[in-house]
């Protein structure tokens, strides 16, 4: 991994922890946590397209919201729920599979509620359990939804070309070629 993708990372990270402060005080916000962990890890993923991109974006995540008020008050549990995220997104991508970050971001998501339960010592009936699992998998669906549109629209720019390809150009003509070579010609629809 590149020092300039773990600097995405990185800012990923503090903004997804931003976002999730200042949406501690919404009435659905656990729908809109997961929603921001499954975009969050997608466009990571995506943008770095390297291996513990998820990992290091979670990492970020939970180490700058500690003292933060989302997920319930402060405390170091945090750190341990965003690990456990950022952990069950690289697992199901160490495989290589088409659409990696999409269904990686999908399943960790999906997982969230039971990493909560697992980390809250409280006694929630299974049913609690599995209510926020349908509402973290639809959330995450959504999550997911919203990083693919801004993918598909962004990963053909110039600055996202420039960025993945920063370091292989030896020259800048070179790295105009790569640019050049990358973005798709112009559609008709």
């Amino acid at each position: 991994m590149r020092l300039l993708d773990v600097e995405a990372c990185l800012v990923i990270g503090a903004v997804w922890a931003a976002a999730a402060h200042f949406t501690a005080a919404f009435d659905g916000f656990f729908a809109v946590t997961f929603f921001l962990a499954a975009f969050f890890l997608f466009m990571a993923s995506s943008l770095t397209a390297k291996r513990g991109a998820g990992l290091l974006t979670a990492a970020t995540a939970g180490l700058l919201s500690i003292q933060t008020a989302s997920l319930a008050g402060p405390g170091t549990y945090k750190l341990l729920f965003f690990l456990a995220l950022g952990l069950a997104f690289e697992a199901f991508c160490t495989a290589k599979r088409e659409g990696c970050p999409l269904l990686g971001a999908l399943a960790a998501t999906t997982l969230a509620p039971t990493f909560l339960w697992a980390l809250s010592e409280a006694q929630a009936p299974t049913e609690a359990v599995i209510d926020m699992t349908l509402l973290a998998l639809i959330a995450g669906l959504l999550g997911c939804a919203a990083g693919l549109l801004i993918w598909n629209r962004a990963a053909h720019t110039r600055a996202v070309i420039r960025f993945q390809c920063y370091g292989t150009a030896r020259s800048t003509g070179e790295l105009k070629k790569l640019i050049k070579g990358k973005r798709p010609r112009k559609r008709f629809y």
